[in-house]
């Protein structure tokens, strides 16, 4: 578990402000219809059905590549909205964290 890692190494405090969860984002929520929406935390399967036209994610044989794939795809295209909420609402990255992003 990532949260794990991160409390092991110390930024524990950091961990709403490095990572993006898609289970977490107002705006993918907000893209779902009723159906979908079910009141709780959002299922990766249904973002990337309402999201990516992906109906096949998480049928059969379950792939932490396809849900990867998948995780980042939704990130990037809400990139910029996600950053900015994030900003707003954490402040500022980590100095280590920039840097590491601009390498």
């Amino acid at each position: 578990d990532l949260r794990h890692d991160l409390k092991l190494l110390g930024r524990h405090h950091q961990r709403h402000i490095v990572l993006r969860d898609t289970a977490f984002f107002p705006l993918l929520a907000a893209g779902l219809d009723k159906k979908r929406s079910r009141g709780g935390m959002p299922k990766l399967r249904d973002l990337a059905a309402a999201w990516l036209d992906d109906d096949d994610l998480q049928k059969g044989a379950h792939s932490s590549v396809e849900d990867a794939r998948a995780a980042m795809l939704l990130y990037r295209l809400v990139a910029p909205q996600w950053e900015s909420y994030a900003q707003k609402k954490w402040g500022d990255l980590p100095a280590e964290v920039q840097e590491a992003r601009r390498s």
